[in-house]
C-alpha cells in the first residue's frame, strides 16, 4: 500500500468515523435528551404557574374571565406533562435510574392540577381541596410550591 493511499484511507475513515458519531450524537439528542428536557421545563413551569397564580385559588364565586383562564392553564399544563411523558422512549427505564420523575407520581401530579383547576371556583370547602392538590403536586414532581 502506497504511503498516499494510506494517508487517504486514514482521512476517510476520519470522516466516516466523524459523521457516525455526529448522528449517534443526534439520534441520542432528539430522541432522549430533548424530551426528558421538555418534561422539566413543563414541570418547571407547573411551578411557575401554581405560584403566580395563588392568589386567585377559591376566590370566585362565578364563572370570571380571570378564572377561567387559571383554571384552562392548569389544564392545559396538566395535559402537556401528559403528552411531554408519552414522548420519552424506553421510560421505564429511564425512572429506574432515577433521570425522570415516576410515571405513577405524574399521573397522580396531573389529576391534582386537574383538581386544582376545577378549585378556581369559590366553595365552603375548597381551602382543604386547594392545599392537598398544591401538596400532590409538591409531592409528586419534587417542587417548592
Amino acid at each position: 500500500m502506497t504511503e498516499v493511499l494510506k494517508i487517504f484511507l486514514t482521512a476517510g475513515l476520519t470522516v466516516f468515523g466523524g459523521v457516525v458519531i455526529y448522528a449517534f450524537g443526534q439520534i441520542l439528542l432528539k430522541f432522549f435528551i430533548k424530551p426528558i428536557y421538555e418534561q422539566k421545563k413543563i414541570i418547571s413551569e407547573i411551578n411557575d404557574t401554581i405560584i403566580f397564580y395563588a392568589n386567585r385559588f377559591g376566590i370566585y364565586k362565578e364563572i370570571h374571565s380571570k378564572a377561567e383562564e387559571v383554571s384552562d392553564k392548569l389544564r392545559s399544563l396538566s395535559t402537556q406533562l401528559r403528552a411531554r411523558t408519552k414522548m420519552i422512549p424506553f421510560y421505564n427505564h429511564f425512572q429506574k435510574c432515577g433521570f425522570v420523575v415516576p410515571e405513577k407520581d405524574i399521573n397522580d401530579a396531573c389529576s391534582a392540577l386537574i383538581g386544582l383547576s376545577n378549585s378556581v371556583y369559590h366553595n365552603e370547602n375548597n381551602s382543604d381541596h386547594i392545599s392537598r392538590y398544591k401538596e400532590t403536586i409538591s409531592i409528586k414532581l419534587n417542587i417548592e410550591l
